[in-house]
């Protein structure tokens, strides 16, 4: 199934590609009203802008610099990993820079510290612990369809959580969080090309080796730590959320298996739950936006974590 999809996809392009070349001069209506639609309309493409945009944003990675307004550094994640340290989770054996996540993950991870309740961790220092937790591979037994994005390959690059504040007064559980997630996309390629038994070079026409995906949504926590999620949007390499949908369709129905049943909808709440998930595996979670910094006159927004002992 997956093998003729790709197959299909890629015979399609290549008789638009020729079509193109063939009738370049004066055949845009052509082109554009009959000949993508007929061949690329399964794929949520109806147009040549639309074909355009997908190919534009498949192949060209954004400069960071651009769209990432909240860069976290190393001493962001050393700051985060040192709190935590001192509250009473463990370092990774041998390390002295890193928690040992399957070890917190398993319950096993913490030794109580009688004289601290809470950490409070910047939204700064929340993106060095979530690209920690990436590369351990840890969110993979919560989130089994990142199996197939393979997680070890996911690079936090930035989370900015906005306290939901009404008449002056902020609202400790509700926030707007957006994280953005850089993926090399090797693996990807070469485990669905030993899948659907095809050359690698044909996924190499179709996956980029770089996509940022960025995930923006409104969260709301009840008493009992539950997280909602709505007003979930998926952007790709910092395009329109109209030409994002789109790219995503596509790559959705190449890289998950049909029994997976995956949607965009799904697929967005998954990349969603990547920070909620992490953050639970510390103890219950309040928004704030007075979290002291290095400078005496400035404070951050980020969270306030309760201990679970």
């Amino acid at each position: 199934m997956k093998k003729n999809k790709v197959a299909k996809f890629l015979l399609n392009l290549s008789i638009v590609i020729v079509v193109l070349a063939s009738i370049l001069l004066g055949g845009y209506f052509a082109i554009d009203k009959i000949i993508v639609p007929k061949y690329f309309s399964e794929y949520g493409i109806y147009n040549m802008n639309d074909l355009v945009n997908i190919m534009k944003t498949l192949y060209t990675s954004p400069n960071e610099k651009n769209f990432i307004t909240n860069p976290y550094t190393s001493y962001d994640t050393q700051n985060a990993v040192r709190k935590l340290a001192n509250a009473g989770f463990h370092l990774k054996p041998g390390s002295t820079d890193e928690l040992d996540y399957d070890a917190i993950a398993e319950g096993t991870g913490f030794t109580l510290n009688p004289d601290i309740d809470f950490v409070e961790l910047n939204d700064c220092e929340i993106a060095g612990i979530l690209n920690q937790m990436l590369a351990s591979g840890v969110l993979g037994r919560y989130l089994p369809n990142l199996d197939y994005l393979n997680t070890i390959n996911m690079e936090a690059r930035e989370v900015v959580i906005t306290p939901t504040i009404t008449n002056h007064v902020l609202d400790p559980y509700s926030a707007n969080i957006s994280v953005v997630i850089k993926l090399d996309t090797s693996d990807v390629r070469s485990q669905m090309a030993s899948y659907m038994d095809v050359p690698i070079f044909l996924l190499n026409m179709i996956v980029p080796e770089t996509i940022y995906i960025e995930s923006s949504m409104d969260v709301s926590i009840d008493e009992d730590q539950n997280w909602k999620h709505s007003n979930t949007f998926i952007y790709i390499n910092g395009r329109t959320q109209e030409q994002s949908e789109k790219l995503l369709e596509l790559l959705i129905s190449f890289i998950f298996p049909v029994e997976e049943e995956m949607t965009l909808d799904k697929f967005s709440e998954t990349m969603g739950e990547l920070l909620e998930y992490g953050l639970k595996m510390m103890g219950d979670v309040q928004f704030t936006n007075a979290i002291a910094t290095d400078n005496a006159s400035s404070s951050k927004n980020g969270i306030h974590v309760t201990i679970k002992k």
